[in-house]
């Protein structure tokens, strides 16, 4: 299974590139637990190439972030798309904060059963949708995914 991970609120922090709370640990976690599944773990991210909002928030920001953390190696892809559109990565699940990817992959014919909403202040209107699989911790990735999966 192909794996989405967001990058910015998910991963880092956009504007200063710090890593969340707890990163470089759930991200080894995940690997290992990926690795034993069989998945591909995808970094996709809305970033530009270039700068685009102040001063380390292109993709060599992120990228250096990620070196810098000791998680690079997590992800065997990497996808800087300029924007919100990630359906264009073909994946089969998609872990992301922002309500407008969830439109787009439902638009695209993503499987709604597919997509996992990482909570945020900033979407904590769609905590109540019953029906969007939801984490608020990277750590509970393999386990939603498990069971989105019937293991």
């Amino acid at each position: 299974m192909r794996i989405g991970i967001d990058l910015d609120s998910v991963c880092i922090e956009f504007s200063t590139n710090k890593p969340l709370p707890g990163l470089t640990e759930d991200l080894r976690r995940i690997h290992a637990w990926a690795a034993i599944r069989g998945h591909r773990l995808l970094c996709i991210s809305g970033r530009a190439i270039r700068l685009t909002a102040g001063p380390n928030t292109g993709m060599l920001g992120a990228i250096d972030a990620l070196i810098k953390a000791e998680i690079f190696y997590v992800f065997e892809e990497f996808h800087f798309i300029n924007g919100f559109h990630k359906t264009v990565v073909a994946t089969d699940l998609l872990l992301d904060d922002d309500p407008m990817v969830y439109d787009a992959w439902l638009k695209h014919g993503g499987n709604p059963d597919n997509f996992i909403l990482f909570r945020t202040e900033e979407n904590k209107h769609l905590w109540l949708y019953d029906e969007l699989a939801q984490i608020s911790s990277l750590k509970d990735l393999p386990d939603i995914v498990d069971r989105l999966l019937g293991l």
